[in-house]
């Protein structure tokens, strides 16, 4: 679906009577700046709390551990509000921790799409802001009391993107019709979303527009918050080794080998969160130790082993995980990508072929068996499975740099280039994706803007000695040029 672009209320209005609602209705959601992936706080929190991206097979369990640290410490704290206490439900505390301006699991959407659109324009005054919507029967409601007392780490355990709305219990969540979706650290890859952009010059004239007409403003939409809210808001630093530091104390309370393996677990996500991978295979094999029959743990000790390298082991942990669930999908797209390091691209591919096959829907799966496709020449192939992965998530990047790359032995130069620039566009600080463009643009001869390229992917990465060497061939061709222009 494409953008739709608005500049007023009444434009806005307009457009939606052309939406078509369904039975179910639609969800929305406004963002201030149209670029910012649609996500949730608490892995915008834990991100700026590790020195490196955390990988996308690790996010949700380190999401896990982080929510049930969040709401064990409010419990331990005893800082909940009359109507609570250490009984309720996790997702209550949630809700409640999420309208007091905590960073948490929960992404904020709205049943009242003029709420959503003041929440596009509300904020950053120089970007543009965007309002996404969704059909709501495109989630699984939570609607039974036995739904809403569910531990909050069996709610991300199956990639279920669920929806609910709480009761009124308190007065944010009222004003603003909030309806909760959760279960993936992201939605945006999860289902298709339209999108109504609002460039930057329109938002303040549609504020006033919001208030005059709908009585919209930040005073009706925020009541106050509690201190312990704003001190985890997402724009608080997180460190990470705190959540490791609270595992191996449960490890040492635990009582009983189930409450161990599930702090080991822990334990081992949160190294892995920090690239302690020596620690998270410790923590991993002791999981094991406790329970040798778990999937999970065995899929994510294989990534902490590829992870150093050993990629023989790994692959044997990715098979037991398998073995014992035939329908793991992300455990054989692991696997794939071990082989793939040890050069075993049609066996990687064949791996890559089971978890579409159970998933069909897969992105991850399209982008690294494309990969593996132009490692073995299979170019128009992997062109393909390119254009299978930006169907499903235009504005994920890795697959035009590959499509891209796919294009460029085929001849088709001025296509790569194309491919690159929606790869920059959607991640502007990947110094392959820049060296590739510039290799693309030196061949068809656009020497000076191959420079600039090669310039900008060493300032990315200064340590890239690849594109310094193609820096200098073009340079020199340049100087060339230039004297055979003069001679």
């Amino acid at each position: 679906m494409n953008d739709i672009v608005i500049s007023s209320e009444a434009q806005f209005r307009e457009e939606l009577k052309k939406l078509n609602f369904g039975e179910a209705g639609l969800l929305f959601r406004g963002q201030a700046d149209a670029n910012w992936p649609v996500n949730c706080s608490a892995v915008r929190r834990l991100a700026r709390g590790l020195a490196q991206p955390v990988e996308s097979r690790l996010t949700n369990s380190l999401l896990v551990g982080y929510l049930e640290f969040l709401i064990a410490k409010a419990r331990m704290l005893d800082v909940l509000p009359h109507g609570f206490d250490s009984a309720s439900p996790d997702l209550e505390l949630l809700a409640l921790l999420q309208h007091q301006g905590a960073a948490t699991g929960l992404i904020d959407f709205t049943l009242k799409p003029f709420v959503a659109l003041w929440f596009a324009c509300n904020g950053s005054q120089t970007d543009d802001g965007a309002v996404y919507f969704r059909s709501r029967a495109s989630t699984t409601g939570i609607e039974e009391p036995k739904d809403i007392e569910k531990p909050v780490g069996s709610l991300y355990e199956k990639n279920v993107l669920w929806s609910w709305e709480p009761s009124a219990f308190g007065s944010r969540i009222a004003a603003q019709s909030s309806v909760f979706v959760f279960g993936v650290a992201e939605v945006g890859g999860t289902a298709k979303m339209g999108r109504f952009i609002v460039h930057s010059e329109s938002k303040s004239g549609i504020l006033s527009q919001l208030e005059s007409i709908h009585g919209i403003n930040e005073e009706t939409l925020y009541p106050d918050f509690p201190g312990y809210a704003v001190a985890n808001a997402s724009d608080k630093f997180f460190d990470a080794k705190r959540t490791v530091s609270y595992w191996q104390a449960l490890i040492t309370l635990a009582t009983t080998d189930s409450e161990r393996a599930e702090a080991h677990y822990n334990c081992g996500v949160a190294y892995s969160a920090l690239k302690e991978f020596e620690g998270a295979i410790k923590h991993y094999d002791m999981t094991i130790s406790y329970n040798p029959d778990d999937a999970k743990t065995l899929n994510n000790l294989g990534v902490a082993q590829k992870s150093l390298g050993l990629y023989k082991e790994a692959i044997a942990n990715y098979d037991k995980a398998i073995l014992l669930n035939p329908e793991y999908v992300v455990a054989y797209n692991n696997r794939g990508n071990a082989k793939e390091r040890l050069g075993r691209h049609k066996a990687a591919i064949a791996d890559y072929d089971e978890a579409l096959r159970f998933n069909p829907g897969y992105v991850e799966a399209y982008k690294n068996r494309a990969l593996a496709y132009t490692r073995i020449q299979r170019y128009k192939d992997a062109i393909s499975d390119c254009d299978i992965a930006i169907s499903i998530e235009p504005r994920y990047a890795d697959p035009y740099h590959i499509r891209g790359d796919a294009k460029v032995p085929l001849g088709k130069f001025g296509e790569a280039i194309g491919d690159y620039d929606e790869a920059i566009r959607f991640n502007s600080e990947n110094a392959k994706t820049y060296n590739n463009r510039g290799c693309a643009k030196a061949i068809i001869g656009l020497l000076s803007e191959a420079i600039k390229d090669f310039q900008e992917a060493i300032r990315i990465d200064p340590k890239y000695e690849e594109a310094r060497r193609h820096l200098k061939q073009a340079q020199t061709l340049a100087q060339d040029r230039t004297k055979s222009s003069h001679s």
